[in-house]
């Protein structure tokens, strides 16, 4: 009995440890910006980075916009980046949206939602929190009124971090 139970402790904690080591990095991608440059997300280490999966169809994802732009305002001259992942939606769309509301952050063109795929994103918004050196430290799916209350203290906290 004894040895089935820390059997089942340590396949427990070997799955985690496997899963752990498996988010910790973020895998590379490049895509498209809206200006048809090429970016890729090893461009921006050294930088905390938001990566923001979203569609303008999406009512969470419209008003998570303005969320993160706060984030942006207040931290970009710290060193965060926001890299806004639009999926799915032709860049005329996205362009139009970008433009209408005045967002300040590099947002790419993910039209196969293939990045999507890579980070198992399964339901929009989603959001990834990397450290400077492209580690995921922080994953969320979905819109909350408290999102720059929860992130902010954690985006400080990873900009500080050498």
């Amino acid at each position: 009995m004894r040895i089935s139970r820390w059997l089942s402790i340590l396949a427990v904690m070997f799955f985690c440890t496997s899963l752990f080591s498996w988010a910790a990095s973020a895998p590379n991608f490049t895509l498209e910006s809206l200006s048809g440059k090429p970016v890729s997300l090893t461009d921006f280490r050294g930088k905390v980075v938001i990566l923001d999966f979203w569609a303008s169809w999406c009512g969470p994802c419209r008003m998570a916009m303005p969320e993160l732009k706060k984030l942006y305002d207040k931290y970009h001259a710290q060193g965060l980046e926001v890299l806004s992942l639009n999926q799915g939606e032709s860049k005329n769309e996205v362009s139009s949206f970008i433009r209408e509301q005045n967002f300040p952050f590099t947002v790419l063109l993910d039209y196969k939602g293939e990045v999507g795929r890579m980070y198992k994103v399964s339901g929009i918004p989603a959001f990834y929190l990397l450290d400077k050196k492209g580690n995921v430290v922080l994953h969320e799916v979905g819109f909350s009124y408290d999102m720059e209350a929860k992130l902010s203290p954690r985006i400080g906290q990873l900009l500080k971090a050498k």
